[in-house]
């Protein structure tokens, strides 16, 4: 059977539509592009390196 009274303690309200936009859009998420587009940079900044310390 339902405990109505500890029910009632442990609500929590909702976000409200336009708070729970703002609080996805200002979370610092990390999606897949953005892992691919940091291992390309990091792959070209080694190649460069790579490529400079045999010509020296």
């Amino acid at each position: 059977m339902i405990k109505f009274d500890e029910e009632i303690k442990n609500y929590k309200k909702s976000l409200e539509i336009g708070e729970s936009a703002d609080a996805i859009y200002n979370q610092d998420f990390t999606d897949m592009a953005d892992v691919v587009l940091g291992i390309m940079k990091d792959d070209k900044k080694s190649a460069k390196r790579s490529s400079s310390s045999h010509h020296a």
